[in-house]
């Protein structure tokens, strides 16, 4: 008799971090979708890094470059936003 393989548990806060990450930097210019993507990326980042450590599962690196890309989108929200300041004053 064969016993069952053990299930592999899947880490979909590191996921849902590079994809918010990638939308935040890919769309930088617009300032609400940008802003609230990174965010997100940012929060989950953190929450993948926190639960892979936690249950040791994989999607660390996942979590970690949607992290990444999340801080990249809100210093890219952030520049844009007083070079628009400065242009309008």
């Amino acid at each position: 008799m064969q016993q069952a393989k053990p299930v592999k548990r899947n880490n979909s806060f590191g996921m849902m971090s590079l994809i918010l990450g990638i939308i935040g930097v890919v769309f930088f210019w617009v300032p609400i979708l940008d802003m609230v993507a990174s965010l997100l990326a940012i929060f989950f980042g953190t929450r993948g890094i926190v639960v892979a450590n936690k249950y040791k599962i994989g999607g660390k690196a996942y979590s970690i470059l949607g992290l990444i890309l999340g801080i990249i989108g809100t210093v890219l929200w952030v520049y844009l936003i007083i070079k628009y300041m400065q242009f309008i004053a």
